[in-house]
């Protein structure tokens, strides 16, 4: 069991006050199979939700969750204002909560306006009065945006252009290892990539570092095992099984010990819309060639692809990205690899495996 004290005085955008009824109704909704919530999976352990006051909130869970208060942070399980949502407005196209900005505009891929919510419970928050958020799709674009003063600051900037931007005067920047990872997905149900022993093939013929130089100019590091990274109390060294420039020698060996000492002819499948996905398509191919994997490279564009190949596992190998919201070692592994998930595009399946993962995550023990 879970209590919550609300805080007092917090206010929606609108000047309605946040109370338990708010928190309610946004769990009861998520919890709904009607929903369709896509990380439904999160709230599954919450038997009820109860409002024991306007400002008193209690979950009862149905068994030990490690992940629970953690899952609370997760964007998709922000409170929404149950009077807003009762009336059928959309808080999509108007999202109301309880933050430090308020919502103004949004121009899909162009451009979103926040304006200073003056009714917000930290005094003296915000320190400006609007947010002007210009959504840039080519890292170039949005370099030069930077350099020439046409923004203050920006939350990412393109790996190529990181160097050069802090190196110039009045020019500051900060980096370290975050919740992006990126993998080859194998369609692990078709030939022949359902042959463990070819995928361990693929792993083994990646030259991590060269992946990490050539298309990340050193701002990342390999990924030697499993999606876990190193700042994670979670991470196990152990895992770390494949060399950082790989072992192509190790890789034509798996692949004739499944059944193809002359290699084998796949196709891989890019979105034509992730810039960063494509560009990692020719090093790859080159690199998997060298092991006697011969790779045929082919674009979709992106509506087709989460339908064909995100969603209906029509392909062989693609590549992906995953980026963790949470700091939590569940959202690296759960979703992605438990048998049946919506997310797991893989279609891997494991009973071992998800037994390990249930077990690690309805427990209390770290």
């Amino acid at each position: 069991t879970y209590t919550f004290k609300l805080r007092s005085g917090v206010k929606f955008h609108d000047g309605t006050p946040l109370t338990a009824d708010d928190v309610v109704y946004t769990f009861q909704r998520l919890m709904d199979p009607k929903t369709g919530y896509a990380y439904a999976t999160q709230v599954e352990s919450v038997g009820t939700v109860t409002a024991i006051d306007p400002l008193t909130v209690e979950f009862k869970l149905t068994k030990p969750t490690g992940p629970f208060l953690t899952f609370l942070a997760f964007p998709g399980n922000y409170i929404v204002p149950k009077h807003v949502a009762e009336a059928g407005s959309s808080l999509t196209n108007n999202p109301i909560g309880t933050g430090p900005f308020k919502f103004v505009s949004y121009s899909p891929n162009q451009e979103l306006i926040l304006a200073a919510n003056p009714d917000y419970y930290v005094p003296g928050i915000p320190k400006v009065a609007e947010l002007d958020i210009t959504f840039f799709a080519d890292d170039t674009e949005r370099a030069n945006a930077l350099l020439g003063g046409n923004l203050d600051f920006a939350s990412r900037v393109g790996a190529k252009d990181y160097d050069s931007i802090i190196a110039t005067e009045g020019f500051a920047g900060s980096e370290q290892v975050g919740g992006r990872w990126y993998w080859i997905m194998t369609q692990d149900t078709v030939e022949p990539i359902s042959n463990p022993l070819v995928r361990k093939a693929i792993s083994y013929a990646i030259d991590r570092q060269a992946m990490a130089d050539t298309l990340f100019f050193g701002h990342a590091k390999p990924i030697l095992g499993g999606p876990i990274p190193d700042w994670s109390w979670a991470y196990d060294a152990s895992t770390d099984q494949i060399p950082p420039t790989g072992d192509v020698e190790r890789a034509k060996a798996l692949l004739a010990e499944a059944g193809y000492p002359d290699g084998i002819k796949i196709e891989m499948i890019l979105g034509s819309s992730w810039q960063n996905l494509v560009d990692q398509g020719p090093l790859i191919k080159d690199m998997l060639a060298r092991a006697g994997i011969d790779v045929t490279l082919s674009t979709m564009e992106n509506p087709r692809y989460l339908a064909l190949v995100w969603s209906g596992g029509q392909y062989q190998i693609s590549n992906m990205f995953w980026l963790s919201p949470l700091a939590d070692p569940d959202d690296f592994m759960y979703l992605n690899y438990r048998c049946g998930s919506g997310m797991n595009s893989q279609k891997y399946c494991n009973e071992a495996l998800d037994a390990v993962l249930q077990d690690a995550r309805y427990s209390d023990d770290q």
